[in-house]
């Protein structure tokens, strides 16, 4: 029996449902798939004290319209970065494990790429490396055209469309739990054990 391929695109900081499958199955990374504004392409949402907050990378003005993934530069000229490491630092400083993965962090926001592309396999690669997971990135060298097995409509959608076993957040008593945030939330909050429960996700409800 051949093993299914999934398609997939190629998120910042890519949430719960995006490594739980990259565990769990066979995928395969789409970059020259049109950009879509407003997802998780350049968007990753995590937890704070007043709840759910996303935050995005700006790309340049210009640059978004019938343009690839691969195509798109970053606006290095905002400070989203320093925005970006300022309220993970507000948020997860008191979370359990934050102290021992934020240095490798810090580096991605001291020399941001101009590509998104390579910025975000930049970011998959220090989570990779940094929780020791074995994950390369199967990156599509064409379009994958569309199939039963494309999930990238499922990253165009705003809101909620996977709810993961519940873990402890920081903010958890006052906001309630947020399911499928960033892959960040999960690991300065489970640390080494937030393979184990990527691995363990059940999937049925979601892909075929």
């Amino acid at each position: 029996m051949i093993e299914k391929e999934y398609i997939l695109p190629l998120p910042y900081f890519g949430n719960v449902f995006f490594y739980a499958m990259l565990f769990q199955k066979k995928c395969i990374i789409d970059v020259h798939e049109n950009y879509v504004k407003q997802t998780y392409r350049n968007r990753m949402e995590v937890l704070t004290d007043k709840g759910v907050l996303k935050l995005s990378i700006p790309v340049r003005k210009g640059n978004e319209e019938a343009a690839s993934i691969r195509d798109m530069q970053i606006n290095l000229q905002d400070r989203w970065h320093v925005i970006h490491q300022r309220t993970l630092d507000t948020a997860y400083n008191s979370s359990p494990f934050y102290e021992f993965y934020k240095d490798d962090l810090d580096k991605l926001w001291r020399t941001p790429s101009e590509s998104l592309m390579a910025f975000n396999i930049r970011c998959h690669n220090t989570i990779s490396d940094i929780m020791e997971w074995d994950l390369p990135l199967n990156i599509s060298e064409q379009y994958v055209e569309s199939n039963e097995n494309d999930l990238r409509p499922i990253f165009n959608k705003a809101g909620n469309i996977f709810i993961a076993q519940e873990y402890h957040q920081v903010f958890m008593e006052k906001c309630g739990f947020a399911s499928n945030l960033s892959i960040l939330d999960l690991i300065f909050n489970l640390g080494p054990e937030a393979g184990i429960y990527l691995r363990n996700l059940s999937l049925n409800d979601y892909i075929q």
